[in-house]
């Protein structure tokens, strides 16, 4: 029989080296600190295997599990528990039946591990971890039934290489007043030991040790995949000694399936087991070091220390802000107390307080390290007021980080009972204020009375915004957020320049920003009076050249910051983009009348102003040609050669029809005078002449229109009497 049972393992052995060779080595899942107990503190353990044989036994036995199995947790009446830690292991990756109960109550992970070989896919463990702290707190001591873990289905895969296994455990710690001080430190993952027919090694390093006791001394652990028939290069070691306690666990083979807790050697696949190590420990020791090896698959779930260590427990809390939560403050003073409450020495003088504070990736960025300023006693602590400025970077949420004992590259120099209690998390929120809302002055031509701006424009380049945004008359009333201009979109100012401040607000901060709104009077202007020409042309036919330039002064009062253009149409006149208008003078498009539209821009502001003008072609007077006058004659009977003639007695001959009464008759000796309307002849009923011709310049009075004709005077000689005439 033996002989067959060393065939078996070598068989296995054979195809467990061979297998190694082409199979990659899975990843561990490193055993950390979970928990760590400083005072009147020790555990217990419970838990159960759901393997009903040893995998390793010749004949092999039937490839199954069950799906339940009980312990018994007994504490005595004064061991009060203070945690609790449930864990359970199996094949595959922990989520095939995700669901197992404890005395009914069902349950699930906080956590689960997988070891993993990438490249196959059948050799998966797992190892899922639940703090039942409050459930066993109200159980108390009672029998503890694990149940619901069905992994049958997925046995196909592993009962080849008979590496099948599932069971669970409870560490349980309590404290009692009767212990003295001791450091209980618990330690969980998923370690493999996971050779191959090559030796592996698993390390676990325990720090933050004081030993001042070597007594009691104790290593617990909790493994898996062990068994009493097949071993090879199995070893535990404590700081380099191996360990053993025969007969359950002889030294070259400590996974063998035993309970040190209960004495129990039918375990299947699983150990729990814990050794004395108190004879390779010596007082004054800060760590420790355990070795787990192996040439097969062990996996390592938890391990558990007790010594008897006095440290200091550093300790810190962030009790009060001062600045935190006001807009744009990132200096800000922390009230701070360091504490040393769960330790059983000082905490020296310059124990480190370092402070992070999380970026936009969730990652800590270092801001500054404080020094504690004096020893601190057993249960004592200290305040410190400390100044800390936040980067600029930092978005407005994140989580402020302090940390005791700590230095910025994360070292913890003071050696301390408890590293896991030595940071304080603040959530923080830091308020920055919006980016002021981008302005522009606004402006409108108009009288004051009339000026109506919506205020809403200044915000055009603005980038768009859900925040609030209200308009004021003072940066006081902006800043305070009071007396906002209800209806923005239609605002009648009260003086001609005036200065507002838009304020927005995003529910936390504000940010003001002010602009100018100008009214700006427009031209004050004269309507014209009509612009009247006369056409000299020959045709008459209503078309003649206007100086529109004789109509500015008349039109701007002789302001000289007007400029005054002339236009055809009223809209060239207000489209403010045609900067040319008429030039002059102008010709009448149409005959006889024609309205130009006169735009009045004042050159200080660009303000218009607009008005019409009337342009008047007036036709002359149609009176008689001087071809068709007779002259004028008279006899000298004075026989001096000359006679005094009455001008105006051809005044109806030379109006030919108009009407005297709208007509004035001036009387020149020359053209030019006529012309130049110089030298009038002053007394036209008494003019005295030899003979000549007189010119003639006809005005009709409505329109100043003037008409020359001319007409001669001649002066008779009376003939001298024939002899023999009687008289």
């Amino acid at each position: 029989m033996k002989i067959n049972i060393y065939i078996c393992y070598l068989f296995t052995f054979l195809f467990f080296l061979s297998y190694g060779i082409n199979a990659q080595v899975p990843t561990d899942i490193p055993l950390e600190l979970r928990a760590q107990f400083n005072g009147q503190f020790d555990y217990k353990i419970i838990g159960n295997t759901l393997n009903e044989f040893d995998n390793w036994q010749n004949p092999p036995p039937p490839c199954q599990m069950l799906t339940e199995s009980s312990a018994n947790l007994d504490l005595d009446p004064d061991q009060e528990v203070v945690a609790a830690y449930l864990y359970w292991s199996g094949i595959g990756d922990g989520l095939f039946d995700p669901e197992v109960q404890l005395n009914g109550q069902t349950l699930f992970a906080d956590e689960i591990s997988v070891v993993d070989p990438e490249e196959t896919n059948f050799v998966f463990w797992f190892g899922s971890f639940k703090n039942i702290t409050e459930i066993v707190q109200q159980w108390g001591n009672s029998l503890y039934t694990f149940s619901e873990l069905n992994l049958n289905p997925i046995l196909n895969n592993y009962c080849s290489t008979a590496q099948y296994y599932s069971g669970w455990s409870i560490i349980v710690v309590y404290e009692d007043n009767t212990l003295p001080t001791q450091q209980v430190n618990i330690y969980d993952g998923l370690a493999s030991v996971y050779g191959f027919g090559i030796n592996a090694t698993t390390i676990i390093n325990i720090d933050n040790l004081n030993v001042v006791s070597t007594d009691n001394a104790r290593m617990g652990f909790l493994a898996w995949n062990g068994s009493p028939n097949l071993f090879l290069n199995e070893s535990i070691s404590f700081n380099g000694n191996q360990l053993s306690n025969p007969p359950l666990n002889p030294v070259d083979n400590p996974f063998n399936g035993t309970n040190s807790y209960t004495g129990a050697t039918d375990l299947w696949n699983m150990d729990l087991d814990f050794f004395d190590v108190s004879e390779f420990i010596e007082v004054g020791d800060t760590e420790a070091t355990i070795t787990f090896s192996s040439t097969f698959t062990r996996l390592i779930q938890n391990v558990v220390t007790v010594f008897r260590s006095e440290l200091p427990d550093a300790t810190v809390e962030l009790v009060d802000f001062s600045g935190v939560g006001e807009c744009d403050e990132r200096d800000f003073t922390v009230e701070t107390t360091v504490g040393n409450f769960d330790a059983s020495d000082v905490l020296p003088i310059n124990t480190p307080i370092s402070f992070f504070v999380l970026d936009e990736d969730g990652e800590e960025v270092f801001l500054d390290t404080f020094f504690t300023q004096a020893e601190i006693a057993i249960d004592d602590s200290e305040t410190q007021f400390l100044s800390i400025t936040i980067p600029d970077e930092i978005p407005e949420n994140t989580t402020l980080i302090a940390k005791v004992n700590t230095l910025e590259d994360g070292s913890n120099p003071i050696n301390e009972s408890n590293i896991l209690n030595n940071d304080f998390e603040q959530e923080l929120f830091l308020p920055t204020s919006p980016a002021p809302l981008t302005t522009q002055n606004l402006s409108q031509c108009t009288n004051l009375s009339e000026s109506f701006f919506n205020l809403e424009v200044a915000l055009e380049d603005a980038e768009d915004t859900d925040d609030e945004a209200t308009f004021h008359l003072s940066q006081e009333d902006a800043e305070e957020g009071e007396n906002s201009i209800e209806n923005p979109a239609d605002y009648n100012p009260t003086e001609l320049i005036e200065s507002l401040w838009v304020r927005i607000f995003d529910g936390n901060c504000f940010a003001v920003n002010s602009f100018e709104i100008q009214t700006l009077p427009p031209p004050e202007i004269n309507a014209p009076e009509a612009l009247s020409e006369c056409d000299f042309s020959e045709e008459q036919l209503g078309f003649t050249e206007f100086d529109l330039t004789t109509k500015i002064d008349e039109i701007t009062d002789g302001n000289p910051n007007y400029e005054v253009e002339f236009f055809t149409t009223q809209v060239e006149a207000e489209d403010l983009t045609i900067e040319n208008g008429l030039t002059s003078p102008y010709t009448n498009e149409n005959a006889f009348s024609q309205t130009l539209f006169v735009r009045v821009t004042d050159i200080t502001n660009g303000c218009a102003s607009f008005t019409e003008l009337e342009l008047e072609a007036d036709l002359l007077p149609l009176i008689a040609e001087a071809e068709d006058m007779t002259a004028v004659e008279a006899c000298d009977v004075d026989l001096i050669g000359e006679f005094t003639f009455d001008l105006t007695t051809q005044t109806l001959i030379i109006l030919n029809g108009l009407e005297v009464i709208e007509h004035e008759l001036q009387f020149y000796t020359s053209q030019t005078d006529a012309e130049n309307n110089e030298n009038e002849i002053i007394n036209p009923e008494a003019f005295t002449s030899s003979g000549q011709e007189i010119f003639v310049r006809v005005t009709e009075t409505e329109t100043s229109c003037f008409s020359f004709t001319s007409f001669e005077l001649i002066v008779n000689e009376i003939p001298p009497l024939q002899s023999g005439d009687p008289n």
